[in-house]
């Protein structure tokens, strides 16, 4: 249970890196405040998992190197599918719907005529 704990756990810390900026880059600016929050975030999972006071209060065990490095390793898939479809979705805004085709040429609306005074 506490692989379970800690994989969960970082997993929804590590999708605040994600999930930051919807059409900017996870780094852009300001990054000490948000990025002081995530350190925390990593900090109170390996805290909740590795020290004796948060093991008694939440029934969790030390894990292993091995242990923590598979914890780590699937925290980090669920981030990756999601930064993979943004940037596939964020690439779909920026071309042409697939229905458009490349021949046709652009339509040109004509200004509606002056009103006689």
């Amino acid at each position: 249970m506490s692989m379970a704990f800690a994989v969960v756990a970082l997993s929804a810390v590590n999708l605040g890196v994600v999930m930051r900026r919807e059409r900017q880059a996870p780094w852009s600016p300001p990054m000490f405040p948000y990025f002081g929050w995530l350190i925390a975030g990593w900090t109170l999972t390996w805290a909740a998992v590795e020290l004796n006071m948060f093991q008694r209060l939440l029934d969790t065990v030390s894990l292993s190197g091995g242990q923590w490095l598979v914890a780590i390793g699937l925290s980090l898939l669920t981030p990756a599918f999601v930064g993979i479809d943004r940037a596939v979705q964020l690439r779909r805004l920026g071309q042409a719907p697939l229905g458009a085709g490349a021949d046709t040429e652009p339509t040109t609306t004509a200004p509606a005529p002056a009103a006689a005074a």
